[in-house]
């Protein structure tokens, strides 16, 4: 097999191809620059991820930047390249004399010319800002006899044998597709108010051909959903994932949480992300119905309870419960105030940087989505949480592989979040912090476990 970068995902899988990356190219960096240290990723840890020096010199260290970018520079990696040079350029724990980008493609004019001016504008922070590592350099490390050791551990024989099994898995899975070109499920919708909250009753027959694997339900927003849209397996009722055999039927009950008059969709999404919308003549009589039976005075905000006074501290971890071929995520409320509170319920969100475009359905608008969120699990003990007493909630296993969606590089770690729904409208989020490296640690063990099962 050919030593190329642009087989690192096929190699590695998506999840595990940053991780990957960036443990090849700090190896790499060792061999050039013996006197360089690898940082262990912690908050705080001041944007590092390789370096070389010490931190202490006031001549300051020369930063390695590691950004996996498999495919392109656009607007958010953009940010991302400035984000990560601001933060060693302003840190007050070392001073920075140089700083390289290492990445796993050549950057292209356009790219090339973004950087060059971008790098020329940072002159004044004393920092010289040299030629990145792109695949060029990267490769032509790997091929050197000093970097062999690299080279095979990251591009081994048996890696090839894996490539050449996925492509023959690919081409099985296509053949598939194509021979289940008949499949056909009914989506139809009904609107449920619950006091001033909306649901929708999502009803499913697979009236095609083969079975359909349904993983998650959708819904977006704005003329044709170009002001956005939102996927999850967080339901009222129902249960998702779900398989439809043929002339199987299901019913979900989701939660509607924006105005019905700008919704422009409502379905579900299959195990190959292909998108099921109710019809638009369905969606009319939805939101006609709704808005009907809507109760008088809905659109008026209620008085919402005050969170003056209320302290809460909210912490994140990953076990390996007993049995489990993966980590768990699992998230501890702490109440630190001096009265009770109640917690209905806990979620992870995310965001999509940018939103991501949907597989697009013949004589129907292409639609992006915004984000996604899974519910957590309460574990012990019920409303009230008294003073000092915590609470615990957990990923559970049959919901945990949508955490692979955080991994694919296009989620933010400041756009992931933990949600906890109070009494009305109060609540609490949480962002940042370890949240985020807790995270992708359990979806890359959720891969590893998909992998390797």
């Amino acid at each position: 097999m050919s030593l190329k970068l642009a087989n690192f995902q096929l190699l590695w899988g998506v999840a595990g191809a940053r991780e990957k990356f960036e443990d090849m190219v700090s190896q790499l960096i060792h061999v050039e620059r013996p006197d360089s240290q690898r940082i262990r990723i912690v908050v705080g840890d001041g944007g590092l991820d390789s370096f070389e020096g010490e931190l202490s010199d006031p001549a300051g260290i020369d930063v390695y930047q590691v950004k996996y970018f498999p495919d392109r520079l656009d607007d958010s990696q953009k940010q991302q390249i400035r984000s990560s040079f601001a933060t060693v350029r302003d840190s007050k724990k070392f001073k920075v004399k140089g700083w390289t980008l290492c990445l796993p493609i050549d950057m292209s004019v356009d790219e090339t010319e973004w950087f060059e001016g971008w790098s020329a504008k940072q002159a004044d922070s004393g920092i010289e800002i040299r030629k990145p590592w792109d695949a060029l350099h990267i490769e032509g490390l790997l091929l050197q006899e000093k970097n062999r050791a690299i080279r095979e551990s990251f591009f081994r024989e048996e890696n090839a044998k894996l490539l050449r099994s996925q492509v023959e898995h690919l081409e099985k899975i296509l053949t598939e597709l194509k021979q289940r070109g008949n499949r056909n499920l009914k989506v139809r919708i009904n609107p449920v108010w619950n006091g001033n909250r909306l649901l929708a009753q999502i009803q499913l027959f697979n009236s095609g051909n083969g079975a359909i694997y349904i993983d998650s339900w959708w819904k977006q927003w704005g003329p044709d959903g170009k002001k956005g849209g939102q996927r999850s397996g967080e339901t009222v009722h129902g249960t998702l994932p779900i398989r439809l055999e043929e002339h199987d039927p299901a019913e979900l009950l989701i939660s509607i949480d924006c105005d019905v008059e700008l919704l422009s969709g409502i379905g579900v999404v299959d195990g190959d992300q292909h998108l099921w919308l109710a019809t638009d003549e369905d969606l009319a009589v939805f939101k006609h119905t709704a808005i009907a039976h809507r109760l008088p005075g809905a659109d008026e905000p209620p008085e919402e309870p005050s969170l003056e006074g209320i302290k809460v501290e909210v912490n994140a971890s990953a076990t390996r419960p007993a049995g489990m071929a993966h980590d768990r995520f699992e998230v501890t409320f702490t109440n630190l105030s001096d009265r009770t509170v109640s917690v209905f319920g806990a979620r992870l969100g995310w965001t999509y940087t940018p939103p991501r475009a949907m597989p697009k359905l013949p004589g129907k608008p292409s639609v992006a989505q915004a984000g996604g969120n899974v519910t957590l699990t309460r574990q012990g003990k019920p409303n009230p949480i008294d003073p000092g007493e915590q609470v615990l909630f957990v990923l559970d296993k049959d919901v945990s592989v949508f955490l692979v969606e955080i991994a694919r590089g296009d989620v933010l770690d400041e756009d992931i979040v933990i949600e906890f729904a109070g009494g009305g409208k109060m609540g609490w989020k949480a962002s940042m912090d370890e949240i985020p490296s807790i995270v992708r640690r359990v979806a890359n063990s959720v891969v590893d476990s998909m992998r390797h099962s």
